[in-house]
């Protein structure tokens, strides 16, 4: 290719790549056409509310019956009471102890290592509150569980009484 050529090739292209960036500097100036902002519109939200607006009786007297096991009413010495009737009957530092009447349902929270002798710990105030012998205790439902902070190797499992079969 003689010279003449490539000074012409290379004209030509230098022309074409100026063409194209003066094309691209052109459509960026370009003024463009806001887009017209919508208002915006509050719409009303809906609340759900629960079918149970008022707070359950609470029983009366010194005992109350659960599954057939007459026992101390827990709910005159409760430490705290919520809108569903859930008790919670004693805290202590290492563990929680909880009535749940919809589910008929106790609730041990093992909440300090080590798991074992707490949970003895517990077992003993659980009868201690409700006043009866661990023959009558393994008739109720009673569920044990504790926090992964707590005891990492027992957290994540259900637990019944020890004492019971």
């Amino acid at each position: 290719m003689d010279s003449n050529k490539k000074i012409a090739l290379g004209l030509a292209f230098g022309v074409g790549t100026l063409l194209v960036v003066i094309f691209l500097l052109v459509l960026s100036n370009r003024e463009q056409t806001p887009i017209p902002k919508q208002p915006v519109i509050p719409t009303s939200i809906i609340i759900p509310t629960t079918a149970k607006e008022t707070i359950p009786s609470i029983p009366s007297g010194s005992k109350i019956n659960v599954d057939g096991v007459t026992i101390r009413n827990i709910y005159n010495d409760a430490v705290n009471i919520n809108n569903e009737g859930d008790v919670q009957f004693s805290t202590d530092s290492g563990f929680h102890l909880v009535y749940l009447p919809d589910m008929r349902e106790f609730l041990i929270s093992i909440r300090r290592s080590p798991f074992t002798s707490v949970r003895i710990q517990a077992e003993r105030d659980f009868l201690r509150a409700l006043g009866i012998n661990e023959e009558a205790a393994c008739k109720l439902d009673v569920k044990i569980t504790t926090p992964q902070f707590a005891n990492p190797q027992e957290a994540g499992q259900v637990y019944s009484l020890s004492f019971c079969p």
